[in-house]
């Protein structure tokens, strides 16, 4: 699902499975721990959404929606439960992916309200806001239901100071400069909205709508994504991995 690189080390998510992280020597191939113990108990991930390096060299972290947490793991060691974790509650609730900045707060973007982006401190306090859902699409559609077209995961170019998003039903990836505050916008291959319908006050894609960005990773001057480019129908039927990376 997910795909990482730290110091070295290939980190891996996965969708299932008794653990759902897994650390890999690049070169031999050879695991070398697995973390991340799925479930709903304590020191427990239930799913895994993106990872974020971190500031420390030794750890990283993984972000999980369904627990409403950010974990911390050891790079290094076999220990498959975090060392950290930060749970999301009151303002902090609606935040729907997360990456640490150089200052130690975090930017993240919500599934409701007006703004785009909001940097927490990481005990959940605003400090700041950045960007609109408005006019993202065609329409005059709730604040939520543009967030939910346009959900995806976001990280932090390393000693650049920015931030990046890639969109998983858009194929949109937007770059947020942490100096002035802009967004930049690049849309592709396709360049299409998805299909939907609000069905219950929930928006609902449409099977002939295809998925985008499922994955991706930043270095210094690249953006590399997982590209599915399939439409959702084949995929919940076929369920096979995407197979084309754009640099």
């Amino acid at each position: 699902m997910q795909i990482s690189f730290k110091n070295g080390k290939l980190i891996i998510g996965e969708s299932k499975g008794d653990t759902l992280i897994y650390i890999y020597d690049p070169d031999s191939v050879k695991l070398i721990s697995k973390k991340g113990i799925n479930g709903y108990g304590p020191n427990e991930i239930p799913n895994m959404w993106n990872f974020d390096r971190g500031i420390a060299d030794s750890t990283f972290w993984a972000y999980s929606w369904g627990g409403k947490s950010f974990y911390e793991f050891h790079l290094l060691d076999s220990d498959p439960y975090p060392i950290n974790q930060i749970k999301q509650s009151e303002n902090f609730f609606l935040a729907m992916g997360m990456t640490w900045t150089r200052d130690k707060t975090l930017i993240t973007f919500l599934a409701d309200g007006p703004d785009k982006y909001v940097e927490f401190s990481s005990e959940g306090e605003i400090l700041n806001k950045y960007g609109f859902w408005e006019n993202m699409i065609p329409g005059d559609f709730e604040d939520f239901i543009v967030a939910d077209i346009h959900q995806g995961q976001i990280k932090r170019v390393p000693s650049k100071g920015k931030y990046v998003k890639v969109c998983v039903f858009r194929d949109r990836i937007e770059i947020l400069y942490n100096k002035t505050w802009e967004i930049t916008i690049s849309d592709g291959p396709y360049n299409e909205i998805p299909k939907f319908e609000v069905i219950s006050g929930r928006p609902s894609i449409s099977n002939d709508s295809y998925l985008a960005f499922t994955g991706f990773d930043v270095s210094e001057n690249l953006i590399a994504t997982l590209f599915s480019g399939e439409k959702l129908e084949k995929v919940d039927r076929v369920r096979e991995g995407e197979d084309t990376i754009i640099l």
